[in-house]
């Protein structure tokens, strides 16, 4: 799959430097313009489902995952959830940050596995989410776990859980690598995942 998912790549590219060249070549042809958009959405589509199988490959592997040196929870994670609040907003979505706080105690994770199941949650927010519901994201602390919350509108029309899933157990997978778990719940009428890390003593 990681082969496969990398393979993917160098024909994607191509593809997407054609139809920016069509779009240039056709930008007063309003009709060509929308099917060149229609193209585009399904080639990104093609794109996500392509990172999705290198998560799901990198998770799986049978190869030993080492942990970094424990650092405090806001610097574990708090840049990437910076890095999803200003994706979000420039996508037009609004975030409820109310219940996000920090406590000085420390988590050890892998920065390759954490990156990748942030930018994995973002563009599912990105793909399901109903924009005109705020994205909800909170942080809570319990003797021995650290957990980030992140709760999604539903959309009416589409919700992660009629996807193919791939993505969610990818991140499931990446975060049992690193000791932690990951859940998720449809609750008023939000979906939330919660990631859940263990507090190194």
């Amino acid at each position: 799959m990681r082969n496969m998912a990398h393979d993917l790549r160098t024909p994607l590219t191509g593809l997407m430097t054609h139809i920016d060249i069509m779009k240039l070549e056709n930008e007063a042809d309003e009709e060509n313009q929308k099917y060149l958009d229609i193209v585009t959405d399904k080639v990104m589509d093609i794109k996500t489902q392509m990172d999705n199988l290198l998560d799901f490959s990198m998770a799986s592997s049978e190869k030993n995952i080492e942990l970094d040196k424990p650092i405090e929870t806001e610097y574990a994670v708090g840049d990437y959830l910076s890095e999803m609040y200003a994706v979000l907003k420039e996508r037009g979505y609004s975030i409820d940050i109310n219940k996000l706080n920090w406590e000085k105690v420390k988590v050890a994770v892998n920065v390759g596995l954490i990156s990748r199941i942030f930018a994995n949650l973002t563009d599912n927010i990105c793909k399901y989410a109903d924009i005109d519901k705020p994205i909800v994201m909170e942080t809570c602390f319990t003797k021995n776990n650290f957990k980030v919350k992140i709760g999604n509108g539903i959309c009416d029309d589409k919700t992660l859980l009629e996807s193919t899933g791939i993505g969610l157990k990818s991140v499931d997978m990446m975060m049992l690598r690193m000791n932690g778990n990951m859940s998720y719940s449809r609750e008023h009428g939000k979906f939330w995942v919660k990631l859940e890390f263990p507090i190194v003593k």
